[in-house]
């Protein structure tokens, strides 16, 4: 390593800085075990292949080359030698020599003297440098962890100095004449960490002769900004299910989308074989390009438009796959907005699959799916409705957590407790008595007991009991015709907040529901309303039953809105 020198370029086709902490960490400590070597041993590292290259007058790069002067295009083992030299540089801080060393990013103009200034800072300019100086940081925190003392760490720099000079060697490749891209695939074709992206990366940014620098700079940004836009939770939930760390870069789920690359494919590197390919049989680098930024500008174009959000959004939280809906919109491209979400309308009505006729039969026990995406459709839709405002449905919220069905009305309710509960449900229960206006002799007289013991100035438990018990038995007797599993008493709610509520009683989820609410939990807009009686509209309103007057109006409420997504 003393005599590593010189200028390193990492080209355009190559990956950006990516290593974590457990690869930062695991070369530290590689490099820390050599202290236990004898002397003039030699500890190699991995090897590194390089091409020896001249910058000519006309080259617009390296920047940190001198014109006339050799410098080593950086063919393979790049993440090691930035690696090194932050190393260097965290040592030089500490009173050490600086790298004998120059290395230079083509992608990131001034990389050179980023590098030369790195700090533990974290820099999120753009995604090399986030990586670069969070390397950096670890760095340091490794060095201050095992010698927490400056005056020990200053003796640690000056050995761990003197052992890079002497004792650790890097295993240098010279490509000679070899293409540098045909190298570079040849390398890394076989390693799990290469990706995909990094491959088509390589192909579309590669220098053959007729590229225009300007035009590759202007890729490479663009690539950066599509990489950091899917990085928006909002965005990338919008467009797939599937968790972000099944990709290795977020821009990969783009480009098997173009490539019509399936993610269970038994070949690993279909999409990148896909866009080598297309560029054998005569397809441009730019043109290719091209094609990858109009379907990002599509995507986005899609995501900034509340209607084509919601109903995209349904599609891919109810199993579409975002293919499916390119290839719709491909098969139809001459066609307007207007008749693109027509289209969409269409497809969500074939994945319901549900009938006006069938609305009125759904239940829990045997339509359970068929239950939760119609009632995930009524809260996207009725989101999508609200007026004066730019209110979103969360799908990256939603795509977080699992779901459920709850049952508004509790078969066998969790008994209320303390006076004043009693008092506001008997309140509620004489409410609901009146609104019902049943002229019958049994009702009249359990009407003029709950006026009795709300006249009391105290309410025993015994009295709350045998009135509740009362109360109860009348209302489930008129509720005797309704199915308790019926679409009319079920709301969606997550697996863990339907679990929160449990079986209490309709007021108790209420204000269960109202204290998570408070407290930031994600709640479907028309859940909360069903449980404060948006939905019914009358002057006498009672909140401690859900009544057959509630559950009519949630149904003509919802029937409303999703029947015109119904066969």
């Amino acid at each position: 390593m003393g005599a590593l020198s010189g200028y390193f370029w990492v080209p355009a086709y190559q990956r950006g800085y990516r290593w974590g902490k457990h690869e930062v960490e695991a070369l530290l400590n590689d490099l820390h075990e050599c202290a236990k070597l004898p002397i003039g041993q030699i500890y190699c590292l991995q090897p590194v292949a390089v091409k020896a290259l001249t910058r000519a007058a006309t080259d617009p790069y390296p920047e940190a080359v001198p014109v006339g002067e050799t410098y080593f295009e950086l063919i393979d083992g790049q993440q090691r030698i930035t690696t090194l030299y932050l190393l260097y540089r965290y040592l030089h801080a500490l009173g050490q020599g600086a790298p004998n060393f120059v290395l230079s990013y083509e992608t990131r103009p001034g990389s050179t003297q980023f590098l030369k200034m790195v700090s533990s800072r974290i820099d999120d300019t753009n995604i090399d440098y986030f990586h670069m100086s969070t390397a950096f940081a670890h760095i340091q925190g490794w060095f201050e962890t095992r010698w927490p003392d400056v005056s020990e760490r200053q003796h640690a720099a000056a050995d761990w100095a003197q052992r890079l000079a002497s004792q650790i060697d890097l295993i240098w490749f010279d490509a000679g004449g070899q293409d540098a891209i045909d190298l570079f695939t040849r390398i890394n074709a076989g390693r799990i960490s290469l990706t995909n992206a990094e491959l088509v990366k390589a192909l579309l940014l590669a220098d053959n002769g007729h590229a225009d620098p300007i035009q590759q700079a202007t890729c490479a940004g663009q690539w950066d900004a599509i990489e950091h836009a899917l990085h928006d939770d909002a965005f990338w939930y919008f467009l797939s299910a599937d968790k972000p760390e099944s990709y290795a870069t977020r821009i990969d789920l783009l480009l098997d989308l173009i490539a019509h690359a399936s993610r269970t494919h038994n070949d690993s590197f279909a999409t990148f074989e896909t866009f080598q390919r297309e560029l054998a049989q005569g397809r441009t680098q730019q043109d290719l390009w091209s094609e990858v930024w109009q379907r990002y500008t599509l995507l986005r174009d899609w995501f900034e438009d509340r209607a084509i959000y919601h109903r995209i959004g349904w599609l891919i939280a109810t199993g579409e796959k975002l293919s499916i809906v390119m290839e719709l919109c491909m098969q139809n491209a001459a066609q307007s907005r207007s008749a693109f979400k027509k289209l969409l309308e269409s497809r969500i009505r074939n994945r319901l699959d549900v009938t006006q006729q069938d609305f009125t039969g759904l239940n829990y026990e045997d339509h359970r799916q068929q239950c939760e995406r119609l009632l995930l459709l009524f809260n996207v839709l009725s989101v999508d409705r609200l007026e004066h405002g730019n209110e979103r449905y969360p799908f990256a919220t939603h795509h977080k957590e699992q779901w459920s069905l709850e049952h508004i009305h509790a078969q066998a309710a969790q008994p209320l407790n303390g006076e004043a509960a009693w008092r506001e449900w008997l309140s509620d229960a004489k409410r609901t008595l009146d609104t019902l206006q049943l002229d019958d002799k049994q009702t009249e007289q359990l009407t003029d007991q709950l006026d009795k013991a709300l006249a009391n100035k105290t309410i025993g438990r015994n009295t709350f009991t045998k009135l509740e018990q009362d109360v109860s038995n009348l209302l489930n007797r008129l509720n005797a015709a309704s199915d308790p599993h019926a679409l009319d008493n079920l709301a969606l709610l997550s697996c863990d907040i339907n679990a929160a509520l449990g079986n209490q009683s309709f007021p108790a989820k209420r204000r269960r529901l109202l204290e998570l609410d408070n407290e930031g939990r994600f709640i479907p807009l028309c859940t909360r309303r069903v449980f404060f009686k948006y939905y019914t509209k009358t002057t006498r309103q009672q909140l401690q039953f859900w009544s057959l007057a509630d559950r009519d109006a949630y149904r003509k409420v919802i029937e409303e809105v999703v029947t015109p997504y119904l066969n």
